[in-house]
């Protein structure tokens, strides 16, 4: 069970905080999480049942575990799409999943591709560019919480710590 003003991550709504713990807000059994988007309007609730809900929610990392993501980051794999017509499904399930490892996969599944397309003059997709946009929100926003770093220098951040690493 989640607590009162604990960060966690809801499936495609990203970081979110609970703000309460209530009864149903429909007049049903049961309690339900209050949570507040960390991103978007200041003014959107969401209600999800403290047992039993259906969308994916967890933590968000700890220091350490986003420590531990960002020493691996290299070593990760892209996403395989084996056909362009199912592209937008493995993006979809892959950010389903609510897993840091996946937003990474996505991003540089994603990077590659744009670099591929930018080669033959083309132009990425928007739904490549949403959905990346997207990962780098979630992904972003939970690492700056974690570490306790600004959300708008996480990127920075994150290529710098990188290529430390890879140079050391």
């Amino acid at each position: 069970m989640f607590q009162k003003e604990e960060y966690v991550l809801h499936g495609m709504d990203g970081v979110c905080r609970v703000s309460d713990i209530c009864p149903s807000p429909v007049g049903g059994e049961g309690e339900y999480y209050l949570l507040e988007p960390v991103e978007g309007s200041s003014n959107s609730k969401i209600y999800t049942p403290v047992e039993g809900g259906k969308i994916k929610m967890r933590r968000i990392m700890t220091e350490t575990e986003a420590e531990e993501l960002i020493d691996r980051i290299p070593f990760i794999t892209t996403l395989p799409v084996e056909n362009e017509k199912q592209r937008k499904e493995v993006y979809r399930a892959a950010m389903q999943t609510c897993d840091p490892t996946e937003y990474v996969r996505i991003i540089k599944t994603v990077y590659r591709r744009r670099v591929d397309l930018t080669a033959q003059k083309k132009k990425l997709p928007d739904a490549d560019a949403d959905t990346d946009r997207f990962a780098r929100a979630c992904l972003y926003r939970e690492l700056s919480l974690s570490l306790g770093i600004d959300y708008d220098q996480m990127e920075a951040y994150l290529i710098s710590t990188i290529n430390q690493k890879l140079e050391a």
